[in-house]
């Protein structure tokens, strides 16, 4: 009996065994680590400086806001809105030739909205970014007058007009989101400005400049 009763065991306990060992193990798993890419989005606001290359404009500073996007290589592009009041310097002497009546400067504003395509020579998410660019604005000028009575008394009319640059800027880390930036800028405007002298009725013009430019301000990517 004892002999019939392993017969009929020993099978039963084999399957059991295999059948336990054919179970799958429970695999552990660990949650995957998911890199962040660099925030492609920044929003920055500075100042700007611009002065021309012998022409009547000088000294043409102003706060600017920006922004941008930087796509998955090295390439973004940026907007930007620059805003000034300046002097058109003395335009009785440099447009009109009055070279013996008081120095006077008409007051002008100056809004430019502009779009740039840079190149970047970092990758996205660096501490440090170079890059070089090119674009181009519209620029809004307004009205001034150079008045000193009796010798002076011109009125200065700006019409918009496009303007192309080119830069070269960088930016460095100073905390986690926030950048401090630099750019430079070689500008070429197609603006006109018109004078008539009021007191003779002579009209004289202004028809662009070449200048280049300093922007330094910060950033915040997102």
């Amino acid at each position: 009996m004892i002999h019939l009763a392993l017969a009929v065991l020993c099978p039963v306990l084999g399957f059991q065994e295999e059948s336990r060992s054919e179970k799958p193990l429970v695999e552990s798993r660990e949650p995957a680590v998911v890199e962040k890419s660099a925030p492609p989005w920044s929003v920055g606001f500075g100042v700007a400086i611009y002065t021309g290359f012998g022409s009547v404009f000088n000294d043409v500073i102003g706060p600017e806001f920006r922004g941008s996007y930087r796509f998955s290589g090295n390439w973004s592009v940026s907007a930007s809105v620059f805003r000034s009041d300046f002097d058109f310097e003395d335009p009785a002497d440099n447009l009109f030739g009055q070279s013996g009546t008081p120095v006077s400067d008409a007051s002008i504003d100056l809004v430019m909205v502009g779009a740039t395509a840079r190149r970047h020579f970092t990758e996205p998410g660096s501490a440090f970014d170079l890059y070089v660019g090119a674009g181009m604005s519209l620029a809004f000028p307004s009205s001034g007058e150079a008045v000193n009575q009796p010798q002076v008394d011109i009125e200065v009319e700006g019409e918009a007009g496009p303007e192309v640059h080119l830069a070269v800027g960088g930016a460095a880390r100073l905390f986690a989101q926030l950048h401090f930036t630099v750019e430079l800028r070689l500008i070429h405007s197609f603006t006109e400005y018109r004078a008539e002298d009021r007191l003779t009725g002579e009209e004289e013009s202004e028809d662009g400049w070449s200048g280049y430019g300093l922007a330094l301000g910060l950033d915040w990517r997102f």
